[in-house]
């Protein structure tokens, strides 16, 4: 667990040899804070169940497939929990494609007006 000025983050990757996917179901304790959770080395593109019950200063985090809350297509689960351990997920932020195509009529030539 990784406390930070603009938040707290929680990192989780696999003890095994470089690329071997974690299998099985995952469980951790950090203490109950509200953070930001990126588990690595898992299935991509797999459902996964995400719950967090709260003991006092400490939350229990278990991570099982099946679910609702996907792995990126690099293997990546990401997600918030709060104090009370609801699971929430990130927006997903995509770029725009650019086009270097030409559009006619633009850009608009200045005409002074």
């Amino acid at each position: 667990q990784l406390a930070a000025s603009d938040g707290n983050s929680v990192v989780v990757s696999s003890t095994g040899p470089a690329g071997t996917p974690i299998s099985g179901n995952i469980g951790y304790s950090v203490a109950n804070v509200a953070a930001h959770h990126v588990i690595m080395e898992l299935a991509p593109n797999t459902g996964y169940t995400i719950t967090a019950t709260v003991s006092g200063s400490v939350q229990n985090v278990s991570v099982s497939v099946g679910g609702a809350t996907m792995s990126s297509s690099e293997g990546v689960l990401d997600f918030n929990l709060s104090t009370s351990g609801v699971v929430s997920t990130p927006p997903v932020i995509s770029t725009l494609p650019i086009s270097i195509l030409p559009v006619p009529g633009y850009p608009q030539p200045y005409t002074g007006s």
